[in-house]
């Protein structure tokens, strides 16, 4: 049955034993894909994960579950994401060992780490910070960013909402060293993830 109560977490089964871990994340999937594929998705999502490590909220495992129980519409970020673990359905899991599936691990890291804390409120900052993290990652390159910026439709940054003016913001963020910015975002982190954070205070805009 499909789930519609938000507050209903997919308890941990003891399926998912073929796990892999570093000193950010764990990740563990069904024995039948192995170690290929939880090694595949840590390595995708260690990019973005190391960039804000340690931040309230964050993932800090992954696991696989049923498809049925990643509810897409107004749910989709409680079945998704709960707590710091991160719920990886089956078929979500099935993408590949491409680029295109590397972008597609790390964005989901990102959904979890970045997800609104009240509902499906979202912001331009948010939206600039996932830009940033996705570039400094080197998930997706800064001509890509660049392009973006200039307002030319990149398929992968148009699925997850991007806008010249949030990718401009994002290039001014690149600018600095991550260092910087992690240790600037880390006071006003809940404020970024409530979506209650203009682009004008995030690092690097000039007033």
């Amino acid at each position: 049955a499909m789930v519609s109560d938000p507050s209903w977490t997919y308890p941990d089964d003891g399926r998912a034993r073929s796990c892999t871990a570093d000193p950010t994340l764990e990740v563990c999937v069904y024995p039948a894909y192995g170690q290929r594929l939880a090694r595949h998705t840590l390595t995708s999502m260690q990019p973005v994960a190391r960039l804000f490590a340690g931040l309230p909220g964050v993932p800090t495992r992954v696991r696989m579950v049923p498809d049925q129980h990643i509810v897409p519409g107004p749910h989709y970020f409680q079945s998704l994401c709960r707590g710091t673990e991160l719920r990886l359905g089956e078929r979500q899991a099935r993408s590949g060992t491409d680029q295109a599936s590397r972008f597609h691990y790390a964005d989901l890291y990102l959904s979890c780490a970045l997800r609104p804390v009240n509902g499906d409120v979202d912001g331009s900052g948010l939206e600039t910070v996932r830009l940033w993290a996705l570039q400094t990652s080197s998930t997706i390159t800064t001509g890509e960013l660049q392009r973006a910026a200039e307002g030319d439709s990149i398929p992968e940054l148009l699925l997850i909402g991007a806008s010249p003016a949030t990718a401009t913001a994002a290039l001014a963020m690149a600018q600095l060293p991550a260092d910087r910015v992690r240790s600037e975002l880390a006071p006003v982190w809940e404020r970024l993830r409530a979506g209650q954070l203009p682009l004008s205070e995030l690092p690097g805009q000039r007033p």
